[in-house]
């Protein structure tokens, strides 16, 4: 009986620490997110900036670019497409010239 409740106070030892950081931790945690919203809501009511001005404006769309194919470039497909795409390889790497014997292998 004796040893069972040496045991426990031992447990009780140890845990409590744990439990009291934990605690304060979440507490810490917890003040530090509300302060933040209260800097920033104070920031806003001084400045009168809405919400939506906060919001990323939306990125431009892309501008097309002409790409002139050269004269005796190999081409696969229709020159006058909608999308090209230009390859770059090295065929001195040894996994370029597999891909490419692999995918045309005419």
């Amino acid at each position: 009986m004796d040893q069972e409740n040496n045991t426990r106070s031992i447990k009780q030892k140890i845990i409590l620490p744990w439990i009291i950081t934990i605690l304060i931790a979440a507490w810490l945690i917890g003040m530090s997110i509300l302060g933040a919203g209260y800097l920033v809501s104070k920031e806003i009511a001084k400045n009168g900036v809405t919400a939506a001005a906060l919001l990323p404006s939306p990125t431009p769309a892309p501008t097309p670019v002409n790409i002139d194919v050269l004269a005796g470039v190999p081409v696969l497909g229709n020159n006058n497409a909608k999308v090209t795409v230009v390859e770059y390889a090295d065929f001195q790497c040894p996994f370029c010239k597999e891909w490419q014997q692999l995918f045309f292998k005419n």
